[in-house]
Protein backbone atom coordinates (compact mmCIF):
# COMPACT_ATOMS: atom_id res chain seq x y z
CA UNK A 1 0.00 0.00 0.00
CA UNK A 2 2.75 2.47 0.94
CA UNK A 3 4.94 1.32 -1.95
CA UNK A 4 2.15 2.03 -4.42
CA UNK A 5 1.48 5.44 -2.84
CA UNK A 6 5.16 6.45 -3.01
CA UNK A 7 5.35 5.32 -6.63
CA UNK A 8 2.24 7.36 -7.49
CA UNK A 9 3.73 10.39 -5.72
CA UNK A 10 6.92 10.06 -7.76
CA UNK A 11 5.02 9.76 -11.05
CA UNK A 12 2.94 12.83 -10.26
CA UNK A 13 6.03 14.81 -9.29
CA UNK A 14 7.98 13.71 -12.36
CA UNK A 15 5.54 12.88 -15.18
CA UNK A 16 8.09 13.88 -17.80
CA UNK A 17 11.44 15.62 -18.26
CA UNK A 18 9.83 19.05 -18.67
CA UNK A 19 8.73 18.99 -15.03
CA UNK A 20 12.14 18.22 -13.52
CA UNK A 21 12.69 21.76 -12.26
CA UNK A 22 9.25 21.75 -10.61
CA UNK A 23 9.46 18.21 -9.22
CA UNK A 24 10.12 19.10 -5.59
CA UNK A 25 7.11 21.44 -5.49
CA UNK A 26 5.00 18.86 -7.33
CA UNK A 27 5.58 16.27 -4.58
CA UNK A 28 2.59 17.77 -2.83
CA UNK A 29 0.36 16.46 -5.64
CA UNK A 30 0.86 12.91 -4.38
CA UNK A 31 1.09 13.60 -0.66
CA UNK A 32 -2.59 12.78 -0.13
CA UNK A 33 -2.11 9.25 -1.47
CA UNK A 34 0.79 8.65 0.91
CA UNK A 35 -1.14 10.08 3.85
CA UNK A 36 -4.20 7.93 3.11
CA UNK A 37 -2.04 4.80 2.89
CA UNK A 38 -0.31 5.65 6.17
CA UNK A 39 -3.58 6.35 7.96
CA UNK A 40 -5.19 3.10 6.81
CA UNK A 41 -2.50 0.67 7.93
CA UNK A 42 -1.63 2.53 11.15
CA UNK A 43 -5.33 2.55 12.07
CA UNK A 44 -5.49 -1.20 11.49
CA UNK A 45 -2.33 -1.76 13.55
CA UNK A 46 -3.38 0.24 16.60
CA UNK A 47 -6.87 -1.29 16.67
CA UNK A 48 -5.28 -4.73 16.45
CA UNK A 49 -3.12 -3.76 19.42
CA UNK A 50 -6.21 -2.67 21.36
CA UNK A 51 -7.89 -5.99 20.57
CA UNK A 52 -4.86 -8.10 21.54
CA UNK A 53 -4.43 -6.06 24.73
CA UNK A 54 -8.05 -6.76 25.54
CA UNK A 55 -7.52 -10.48 24.98
CA UNK A 56 -4.47 -10.57 27.23
CA UNK A 57 -6.25 -8.72 30.04
CA UNK A 58 -9.14 -11.18 29.72
CA UNK A 59 -6.68 -14.02 30.27
CA UNK A 60 -5.53 -12.39 33.52
CA UNK A 61 -8.84 -11.89 35.27
CA UNK A 62 -11.61 -13.23 33.10
CA UNK A 63 -13.65 -11.37 30.53
CA UNK A 64 -16.46 -10.04 32.70
CA UNK A 65 -14.27 -8.64 35.47
CA UNK A 66 -11.71 -7.16 33.10
CA UNK A 67 -14.31 -5.33 31.04
CA UNK A 68 -16.47 -3.99 33.86
CA UNK A 69 -14.88 -0.55 33.88
CA UNK A 70 -13.39 -0.34 30.38
CA UNK A 71 -14.97 1.93 27.77
CA UNK A 72 -13.90 0.07 24.63
CA UNK A 73 -15.42 2.70 22.38
CA UNK A 74 -13.50 5.39 24.22
CA UNK A 75 -10.24 3.47 23.90
CA UNK A 76 -10.81 3.00 20.16
CA UNK A 77 -11.60 6.70 19.79
CA UNK A 78 -8.45 7.70 21.65
CA UNK A 79 -6.49 5.30 19.47
CA UNK A 80 -7.77 6.87 16.27
CA UNK A 81 -6.98 10.31 17.68
CA UNK A 82 -3.41 9.18 18.33
CA UNK A 83 -3.19 7.91 14.75
CA UNK A 84 -4.23 11.31 13.38
CA UNK A 85 -1.46 13.05 15.30
CA UNK A 86 1.11 10.40 14.44
CA UNK A 87 0.33 10.55 10.72
CA UNK A 88 0.69 14.34 10.72
CA UNK A 89 4.13 14.08 12.32
CA UNK A 90 5.14 11.22 10.06
CA UNK A 91 4.09 13.06 6.92
CA UNK A 92 6.23 16.05 7.88
CA UNK A 93 9.24 13.74 8.30
CA UNK A 94 8.54 11.80 5.09
CA UNK A 95 7.97 14.92 3.00
CA UNK A 96 11.26 16.38 4.22
CA UNK A 97 13.12 13.18 3.35
CA UNK A 98 11.45 12.99 -0.05
CA UNK A 99 12.32 16.61 -0.86
CA UNK A 100 15.94 16.13 0.15
CA UNK A 101 16.26 12.89 -1.80
CA UNK A 102 14.64 14.29 -4.91
CA UNK A 103 16.77 17.45 -4.83
CA UNK A 104 19.97 15.43 -4.45
CA UNK A 105 19.13 12.96 -7.21
CA UNK A 106 18.07 15.65 -9.67
CA UNK A 107 21.32 17.55 -9.06
CA UNK A 108 23.36 14.40 -9.70
CA UNK A 109 21.31 13.60 -12.80
CA UNK A 110 21.91 17.06 -14.25
CA UNK A 111 25.63 16.98 -13.44
CA UNK A 112 26.03 13.67 -15.27
CA UNK A 113 23.80 14.64 -18.20
CA UNK A 114 21.92 11.33 -18.11
CA UNK A 115 18.65 10.34 -19.81
CA UNK A 116 15.40 11.04 -17.94
CA UNK A 117 14.78 7.30 -17.60
CA UNK A 118 17.96 7.02 -15.52
CA UNK A 119 16.66 9.61 -13.06
CA UNK A 120 13.44 7.68 -12.53
CA UNK A 121 15.30 4.36 -12.22
CA UNK A 122 17.66 5.83 -9.63
CA UNK A 123 14.84 7.25 -7.54
CA UNK A 124 13.01 3.93 -7.58
CA UNK A 125 16.01 1.99 -6.30
CA UNK A 126 17.52 4.54 -3.90
CA UNK A 127 17.52 3.20 -0.37
CA UNK A 128 15.68 6.23 1.03
CA UNK A 129 13.81 7.32 -2.07
CA UNK A 130 10.55 6.09 -3.51
CA UNK A 131 11.34 2.38 -3.55
CA UNK A 132 9.85 -0.75 -1.90
CA UNK A 133 12.65 -0.94 0.69
CA UNK A 134 11.72 2.44 2.11
CA UNK A 135 8.04 1.50 2.04
CA UNK A 136 8.72 -1.74 3.92
CA UNK A 137 10.82 0.03 6.55
CA UNK A 138 8.05 2.56 7.16
CA UNK A 139 5.41 -0.18 7.34
CA UNK A 140 7.31 -2.38 9.80
CA UNK A 141 8.39 0.48 12.04
CA UNK A 142 5.05 2.28 12.22
CA UNK A 143 2.98 -0.90 12.53
CA UNK A 144 5.17 -1.90 15.48
CA UNK A 145 4.72 1.51 17.06
CA UNK A 146 0.94 1.55 16.60
CA UNK A 147 0.35 -2.06 17.63
CA UNK A 148 2.21 -1.63 20.91
CA UNK A 149 0.62 1.75 21.54
CA UNK A 150 -2.80 0.14 21.20
CA UNK A 151 -1.93 -2.55 23.74
CA UNK A 152 -0.68 0.05 26.22
CA UNK A 153 -3.76 2.23 25.76
CA UNK A 154 -5.99 -0.76 26.46
CA UNK A 155 -3.99 -1.66 29.57
CA UNK A 156 -4.09 1.93 30.83
CA UNK A 157 -7.89 2.02 30.43
CA UNK A 158 -8.25 -1.00 32.70
CA UNK A 159 -8.54 -0.63 36.46
CA UNK A 160 -6.12 -3.54 36.82
CA UNK A 161 -2.51 -3.03 37.84
CA UNK A 162 -0.71 -3.99 34.65
CA UNK A 163 3.00 -3.89 33.90
CA UNK A 164 4.85 -4.36 30.62
CA UNK A 165 7.82 -6.34 29.31
CA UNK A 166 9.83 -6.01 26.11
CA UNK A 167 9.58 -9.07 23.84
CA UNK A 168 11.89 -9.57 20.85
CA UNK A 169 11.42 -11.71 17.77
CA UNK A 170 13.82 -14.22 19.32
CA UNK A 171 15.71 -14.92 16.09
CA UNK A 172 18.90 -13.87 14.31
CA UNK A 173 17.38 -10.51 13.37
CA UNK A 174 17.34 -9.26 16.95
CA UNK A 175 19.69 -6.27 17.26
CA UNK A 176 22.03 -5.27 20.16
CA UNK A 177 19.51 -2.65 21.29
CA UNK A 178 16.55 -4.98 21.64
CA UNK A 179 18.37 -8.16 22.68
CA UNK A 180 19.21 -6.68 26.08
CA UNK A 181 15.81 -5.04 26.51
CA UNK A 182 14.20 -8.39 25.83
CA UNK A 183 16.28 -10.24 28.44
CA UNK A 184 15.63 -7.92 31.40
CA UNK A 185 14.77 -10.03 34.46
CA UNK A 186 11.64 -9.54 36.57
CA UNK A 187 9.79 -11.41 39.28
CA UNK A 188 6.75 -13.40 38.23
CA UNK A 189 3.90 -11.07 37.33
CA UNK A 190 6.09 -7.96 37.35
CA UNK A 191 7.67 -5.73 34.77
CA UNK A 192 7.99 -2.02 34.05
CA UNK A 193 5.01 0.13 35.01
CA UNK A 194 2.96 1.30 32.01
CA UNK A 195 4.05 4.94 32.24
CA UNK A 196 7.74 4.24 32.82
CA UNK A 197 10.57 3.83 30.32
CA UNK A 198 12.67 0.76 29.72
CA UNK A 199 16.26 1.70 30.55
CA UNK A 200 18.79 -0.12 28.40
CA UNK A 201 21.11 -2.13 30.68
CA UNK A 202 24.07 -1.95 28.32
CA UNK A 203 26.34 -4.97 28.10
CA UNK A 204 29.36 -6.09 26.15
CA UNK A 205 30.18 -5.45 22.53
CA UNK A 206 27.74 -3.39 20.48
CA UNK A 207 25.18 -3.32 23.32
CA UNK A 208 27.49 -1.21 25.52
CA UNK A 209 26.88 1.97 23.52
CA UNK A 210 23.15 1.94 24.33
CA UNK A 211 23.53 1.78 28.13
CA UNK A 212 21.13 4.15 29.84
CA UNK A 213 19.02 4.95 26.76
CA UNK A 214 15.30 5.12 27.49
CA UNK A 215 12.46 3.57 25.49
CA UNK A 216 8.77 3.79 26.35
CA UNK A 217 7.85 0.96 23.95
CA UNK A 218 8.96 -0.62 20.67
CA UNK A 219 10.13 0.35 18.13
CA UNK A 220 13.61 1.13 19.38
CA UNK A 221 14.88 1.67 15.83
CA UNK A 222 13.73 1.47 12.18
CA UNK A 223 12.50 -2.01 11.17
CA UNK A 224 12.04 -3.01 14.82
CA UNK A 225 9.54 -5.84 15.19
CA UNK A 226 9.48 -6.14 19.00
CA UNK A 227 6.30 -6.22 21.06
CA UNK A 228 5.06 -5.36 24.51
CA UNK A 229 3.84 -8.21 26.69
CA UNK A 230 1.35 -7.24 29.38
CA UNK A 231 1.76 -8.77 32.84
CA UNK A 232 -0.29 -8.34 36.02
CA UNK A 233 0.69 -8.67 39.65
CA UNK A 234 1.30 -12.32 40.46
CA UNK A 235 0.11 -13.45 37.04
CA UNK A 236 1.69 -13.79 33.61
CA UNK A 237 -0.08 -14.15 30.27
CA UNK A 238 1.54 -16.42 27.70
CA UNK A 239 2.61 -14.63 24.51
CA UNK A 240 -0.20 -15.00 21.99
CA UNK A 241 1.97 -14.61 18.91
CA UNK A 242 -0.66 -12.24 17.52
CA UNK A 243 0.45 -9.07 15.78
CA UNK A 244 1.42 -7.46 12.51
CA UNK A 245 4.90 -9.01 12.34
CA UNK A 246 5.72 -12.36 13.89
Amino acid sequence: MIAEALEKQLRLALPNEKEVDNAVQRLQLGAEYVQDAMTAFINDSILLGVDVGNQEINVFYGEEKALDDIDLGGVAGDAIGWVTERVQTLMQELNQTSRETLTKMITQWKDNNLPFSELIATLEKAGWGFDPRRAKMIAVTEATRAFNKGKLMMAAASTLTVHKRWITRGDERVCPICAKLGTMRFRVGEGISLGADFEHPGGTGAAAQFAGELFMQPPAHPNCGCKIRLVALGLAVPFTGTGPYN
